[in-house]
């Protein structure tokens, strides 16, 4: 893992150079084992390249950026892995590389092959820029899924791209300009959705697209791999039987593709299917050295370590637990917006946070389940959207203010999380006209009504079902703006080095062939993992409702984050904020009250507000 930066001039070299270390440093966290930088120009403009290095495969300075190809025609920066690297190099047999690398294979690729068609080669993660210096064009892309960030703009009238915003908010010339309807999107979603980020100069590059700067020109974004004909392929005529050998041997192998590194290797292990598979699987690819890693809360309802620890056991891992207390909690909100750069508020943010740091203590390099919930049907939204009609007609006859307290008393008991929002949610599928509309009530987490939106998402025409389209929503857009930063910012605020085998991009085309009823089955999701995850793991260890990885957030906000909470959202700094409506600061105080008074459970509403009010007084654009 690593952290870019770049700079595209009509400035002198030595000006590039000089705005460039302040970018690059901001980015330390990313890579503090080597920092490298690289200016080149030519007649039309000068080029700044500087990389922050984390040392994962060939630990030698043969394996140090900015790297040129031996030709010196293309020099590279990249973040990421690159596993079938080995495999590639087999097609350069005519290069006598000096190093271990993936990134010396990526460029040499990138000059044989040449850009697009090296892209299309690649499985792995990445966000990669390379300058051609023969046609002086500059490519920046993204890997498929976009499990690495890369975000490019102007300062002025220089492109800059880096890895994250910190790295613009260093530039002495960077203005903190806000894009509003970006602000809406995340009061709505909790994250902001690419293209946008919270600043009006910056973009976030897409997922599966590339980039190309030639004579102070941007391109559109070009798309090299696209999700939604990959949906929309036919299903496979095989027996389930077939699926399942072909699928566990195709998930040993990328564990096995993803396992190797020079550094020390371990796994989250939630207790979940997702992170239980993968951890059998990587113990049947490294063997007893297989190291996990779990957090935990103290709290019955959202502490699932004790499940981690039997899975654990059972696997005879080397397992370690992590019991967070409230103020490792509180410390963590108050740095959130430091680490995240712009506004975003996943609860579960703070819970990711404390593995990293926990598993940073140990290994450099983690595998993660994350994923296999959107490629393999495990959302309960999956199974709701199939009787959204159903739901449509029942919430009509049912009164909130009836249902939620019922709901409350008879399934609290079980530790079932966020009752009173799945109500909620349910209630809302009565006005859902379209499927998009359905998936803007799935996926919405803001108490506002007027200064919060949706994103209109540009899938049109689709040929799948509902359910399908809804996890297409899912890995084009959750996945990779929600899920996929939080993950992102989290490990490499630590110098930690996430790896998530069920987002390469080969299982994720196999997936989308599989019969619907290989996936979703008597009215459970990850069916077919499941069936696996039974030849490693005894069902009765892993099998329960999914409670996703969220901390007791109604609990803290009462708690050790009450006085915190309670400064964001003081009568004067909602007063002061200029993006919510005045009906909007009422709502907020009196769902703030409630809340307080413990007659309401949506903090993780809450959550988007809280955070937006901290950023905005962080930045000083509101007191």
């Amino acid at each position: 893992m690593c952290g870019i930066v770049g700079i595209q001039s009509q400035s002198s070299v030595e000006s590039i150079r000089s705005a460039i270390v302040p970018m690059i440093s901001a980015l330390k966290h990313r890579g503090p084992d080597y920092l490298g930088i690289e200016c080149v120009s030519n007649k039309e403009f000068s080029l700044g390249f500087a990389h922050q290095r984390l040392s994962i495969l060939d630990l030698s300075m043969d394996g140090n950026q900015p790297m040129y190809a031996k030709s010196k025609n293309w020099l590279l920066i990249f973040n990421g892995e690159i596993y079938n690297h080995q495999e590639i190099k087999k097609s350069l047999a005519h290069i006598a590389f000096q190093s271990t690398s993936d990134t010396e294979t990526l460029v040499e690729a990138i000059d044989f092959f040449g850009f697009e068609s090296t892209l299309k080669k690649l499985r792995g993660m990445f966000a990669i820029a390379a300058y051609d210096l023969k046609n002086n064009k500059l490519y920046l892309a993204r890997d498929r899924m976009g499990e690495k960030p890369l975000y490019y703009g102007t300062i002025e009238n220089d492109f800059v791209f880096a890895s994250e915003l910190k790295a613009f908010t260093s530039h002495e010339k960077f203005r903190k300009e806000i894009d509003e309807e970006a602000l809406r999107e995340f009061y709505f979603y909790g994250y902001i959705p690419a293209p946008k980020s919270i600043y009006k100069c910056i973009k976030k590059l897409l997922p599966s697209h590339y980039v190309v700067i030639s004579s102070a020109k941007i391109s559109s974004p070009i798309c090299y791999w696209n999700l939604q004909q990959v949906a929309e392929q036919k299903k496979a005529n095989l027996s389930f039987d077939e699926v399942k050998k072909n699928l566990k041997e195709k998930l040993l192998e990328t564990v096995k593709l993803q396992s190797i590194s020079d550094v020390p290797l371990g796994a989250f292990l939630s207790g979940g299917i997702d992170s239980s598979l993968l951890t059998a699987l990587l113990k049947e690819s490294i063997g007893n050295n297989t190291q996990t890693y779990s957090i935990g809360f103290g709290d019955r309802a959202s502490d699932e370590s004790k499940y981690a620890e039997k899975i654990a056991a059972h696997l005879q891992t080397k397992h370690t637990t992590l019991i967070a207390s409230e103020v490792e909690a509180l410390n963590l909100a108050e740095k959130i917006n430091d680490i995240y750069d712009e506004p975003f508020a996943d609860v579960s943010q703070i819970p990711t946070l404390l593995l990293a740091k926990l598993t940073k203590n140990h290994v450099t390099v983690a595998i993660s389940g994350d994923g296999g919930d959107e490629v393999f049907s495990g959302y309960n939204r999956y199974l709701v959207i199939d009787k959204w009609n159903q739901y449509k007609t029942l919430a009509q006859y049912i009164p909130m203010h009836f249902a939620i307290p019922i709901a409350k008393k008879f399934l609290s008991f079980s530790g079932y999380p966020q009752v009173e929002e799945k109500i909620r949610k349910i209630s809302e599928l009565r006005n859902a006209t379209s499927t998009q509309d359905a998936y803007s009530i799935f996926t919405r987490q803001s108490i506002l009504l007027e200064n919060a939106h949706a994103k209109v998402f540009d899938l049109q025409n689709t040929k799948l079902s509902a359910q399908q389209n809804i996890q297409l929503y899912d890995q084009i857009f959750y996945l990779p703006d929600d899920i996929l930063v939080k993950v992102d910012r989290a490990t490499m605020a630590y110098g930690l080095e996430s790896r998530a085998p069920f987002l390469d991009h080969s299982l994720i085309e196999y997936a989308w062939t599989l019969p619907r009823n290989y996936l979703i089955h008597e009215g459970k999701g990850k069916h077919i993992l499941r069936s696996i995850l039974s030849d490693f793991v005894p069902k009765e260890l892993w099998s329960r409702p999914k409670a996703g990885f969220s901390p007791p957030i109604d609990k803290w906000l009462r708690g050790p984050l009450l006085d915190w909470a309670n400064d964001r959202l003081s009568p004067s700094s909602i007063k002061n904020n200029s993006y919510l409506s005045e009906r909007d600061k009422a709502t907020i105080k009196t769902v703030w009250n409630l809340h307080k008074e413990e007659k309401t459970e949506i903090g993780f509403q809450l959550w988007p507000v809280l955070i937006a009010q901290d950023w905005l007084l962080k930045n000083k654009i509101i007191s």
